[in-house]
């Protein structure tokens, strides 16, 4: 089998968040959690399977103190599982979590931060075949009415704040040839309002000897 989707969620609140993957993790897997919060304290990651989470450095959004960064395993623990999101201050937050099969080790990523309402991280160019590719954007603004992902991916999970001034997108496809790829996507706001962004992908190699992938299966969570 080629690298698969499995299944993901998210959720947005204040302060510390936890959420329950739907299903059991399998052995194995590749678990990939998106935070973001509005704060510029350091994040922690941690899961009731006792795996340990590598992280990616913490990207700020431009005019804000919005900060968003991707933690990662790339072989999970086997059972049931409840990732928790700790921001380091009382804040509004938000955490998505999401499952692959098949993925073996990180590759390369690339990030990118500016305004507008065109989002990209900039290039990634991939060492492997088939690879996954994950991507992540935050945003914020006035009056933010709507994100939606960039061409050739799948949506994972997003959502715009209760209070329409946070935005936050996570993406991913999955591909069987190196090349060079940007996580890209639009966000949209009221008329004459401001935003920006930071955007960051991340490219995932396959496990040896498994059939090259295609576009993975989409998961919305609540």
């Amino acid at each position: 089998m080629a690298i698969t989707f499995v299944q993901s969620g998210s959720l947005t609140g204040s302060n510390g968040l936890s959420l329950a993957f739907s299903s059991s993790n399998a052995a194995g897997n590749c678990l990939i959690v998106a935070v973001m919060a509005n704060t510029n304290a350091t994040f922690v990651v941690s899961d009731t399977q006792g795996n340990v989470y590598q992280q990616m450095v913490a990207l700020a959004v431009p005019l804000s103190s919005i900060q968003m960064q991707i933690f990662y395993v790339t072989s999970s623990r086997a059972g049931t599982n409840t990732v928790s999101f700790n921001p380091g201050t009382t804040t509004v937050s938000a955490l998505a979590i999401h499952e692959f099969f098949g993925v073996s080790n990180f590759d390369v990523s690339a990030s990118a931060a500016s305004s507008g309402f065109s989002v990209d991280s900039g290039p990634a160019t991939t060492t492997a075949a088939s690879e996954l590719i994950f991507g992540y954007i935050a945003g914020q603004g006035t009056s933010l009415t709507l994100i939606t992902e960039g061409a050739g991916f799948t949506r994972g999970e997003g959502s715009v704040f209760a209070t329409n001034t946070a935005v936050f997108l996570t993406e991913h496809q999955i591909v069987n040839s190196t090349g060079s790829y940007d996580a890209t996507g639009t966000m949209s706001v009221g008329k004459g309002r401001s935003l920006t962004w930071s955007a960051e992908v991340a490219a995932f190699g396959g496990i040896p000897g498994l059939s090259g992938g295609s576009l993975g299966l989409m998961g919305v969570g609540a």
